[in-house]
């Protein structure tokens, strides 16, 4: 096992699994992949603008959020991806 995909929606259950996970990956030497899906909001054409802001608002806060996980303490020693 070399890649492992873990699924977040940035819960106390996700980091749950995340952690389960990162015990895998410290045992096979393996690499997390984590994977957080948003629907991105569409507007109309007039709107374009506004759409480009909010969705940069939504992708700074993920990546907030990305940051906070990859400081966990049992990430430590752990091989991480953020997609």
């Amino acid at each position: 096992m070399k890649k492992i995909i873990v699924p977040t929606d940035f819960s106390d259950c996700a980091n749950n699994a995340l952690k389960a996970a990162s015990d895998i990956a410290k045992k096979n030497k393996a690499e997390i992949h984590l994977v957080h899906v948003y629907d991105q909001p569409f507007y109309g054409f007039a709107e374009a603008n506004l759409d480009i802001v909010k969705n940069r608002q939504v992708v700074n806060h993920i990546e907030e959020k990305f940051n906070t996980i990859s400081a966990l303490g049992f990430m430590k020693n752990v091989k991480l991806k953020k997609h």
